[in-house]
């Protein structure tokens, strides 16, 4: 019985794991204003207007969370980092996702606490709404969100109060099942430690 339990449990677990994935998107993998919209299979990244979206290569007075480059756009002059409320990042995914993540990084030297957002959206709308907690500089936050239903197809972020914000490192897929394969590992050890309590086996 334990053995049945156990191939179950792990049949489970490999059934759920096998197709998990999770893809990062970094700026830093690029060269400065390289085109990225398209270079990272299973997403599409775009300024709101349609625009394309850059790796884009930060200065003395700007900052990335990782490295040295971030999101950028074209707003028609030149490449720029600061995205806000008007100039909004979108990313849409290939395949639906139940995960993604983002780093908000505060740009705003002279102290002030950027906020952000981001709206995950799935085939019903909008999923949620995650905010940033107040950044401060120079200091980045990561805004992620998880759905327990492989549900999401896009996301937008824009600012909270109006402030310019950078945006660094991105990450989405479906992530492996943890928890399935440590009730594995434990049914496992409940098998073994049954087996030792129960003295040899007759053959």
């Amino acid at each position: 019985m334990n053995k049945r339990l156990l191939a179950a449990a792990l049949a489970s677990a490999f059934a759920a794991n096998a197709h998990a994935f999770l893809i990062t998107v970094e700026p830093d993998d690029f060269t400065h204003e390289q085109n990225i919209s398209a270079l990272t299979p299973g997403v599409t990244l775009q300024w709101v207007s349609g625009s394309p979206v850059y790796a884009y290569e930060t200065d003395d007075f700007e900052y990335a969370s990782t490295g040295t480059r971030v999101f950028g756009y074209d707003a028609g002059f030149g490449v720029e980092p600061y995205w806000d409320d008007e100039n909004q990042f979108r990313a849409d995914f290939a395949g639906w996702v139940n995960y993604v993540s983002i780093d908000v990084v505060n740009n705003d030297e002279e102290g002030d606490n950027d906020s952000a957002y981001m709206e995950v959206y799935g085939v019903s709308g909008l999923l949620a709404t995650v905010y940033t907690n107040g950044i401060s500089f120079p200091g980045f936050e990561t805004l992620s969100f998880y759905e327990g239903t492989v549900n999401i197809s896009y996301i937008l972020m824009s600012s909270a109060d109006g402030a310019d914000y950078n945006l660094d490192r991105m990450e989405f897929g479906i992530p492996a099942a943890p928890t399935l394969a440590l009730f594995s590992l434990g049914l496992l050890g409940l098998a073994s430690t049954r087996a030792r309590v129960g003295g040899p086996r007759r053959l």
